[in-house]
C-alpha cells in the first residue's frame, strides 16, 4: 500500500486515489482552487439557475454541468456557479 500523492489516502495502485484522479488526470483540490474563482468571477457569484446572489465565498458552488463520470471535462464551458442549496439537494431554495 501507498499514499495518493494529493491526498495521502490509502491506495494499492497508481499513485492518486480515485476521488484525486477520477479519469487518469492529475487533480484533486488543487482543481478547485485554481478555477473555481474564474467561474464564480465570469457568473457574476450568482447562481445560475435562480440568480440569487452569494453574500458569502463559500456560499456558491462550481458544479459540472455533465459529471466527470458520464464523460464530462473541467473545461470551464462544462462549469457553473450553483447556489448551495442546488449543489447539496439538487434544488436551488
Amino acid at each position: 500500500m501507498k499514499r495518493c500523492l494529493d491526498c495521502s489516502t490509502l491506495i494499492s495502485t497508481g499513485s492518486r486515489c480515485g476521488r484525486c484522479a477520477p479519469m487518469g488526470t492529475s487533480r484533486g483540490w488543487t482543481w478547485s482552487k485554481r478555477i473555481a474563482p474564474a467561474i464564480l468571477d465570469r457568473d457574476g457569484h450568482r447562481c445560475v439557475l435562480c440568480g440569487k446572489p452569494c453574500p458569502h465565498p463559500h456560499h456558491h458552488h462550481v458544479d459540472h454541468i455533465t459529471r466527470r463520470i458520464d464523460g464530462g471535462s473541467d473545461d470551464p464551458a462544462n462549469l457553473r456557479t450553483v447556489c448551495r442549496s442546488f449543489n447539496l439537494r439538487g434544488r436551488c431554495a
